[in-house]
């Protein structure tokens, strides 16, 4: 048996773009907070 396999036509847009907002917010969130407290910590690895 051979599968067949439907693929989205290339011109119709997709309504991707909350799904995309929502997960480039998923992964900045908490890359944002990271680099937030780090960069507040770098003065005590300096004794400052």
């Amino acid at each position: 048996m051979t599968e067949v396999r439907k693929r989205m036509p290339v011109d119709e847009p997709s309504n991707r773009a909350p799904l995309t907002a929502l997960a480039w917010l998923w992964v900045l969130a908490p890359f944002g907070y990271g680099a937030y407290e780090l960069l507040v910590k770098i003065p005590a690895l300096f004794g400052s």
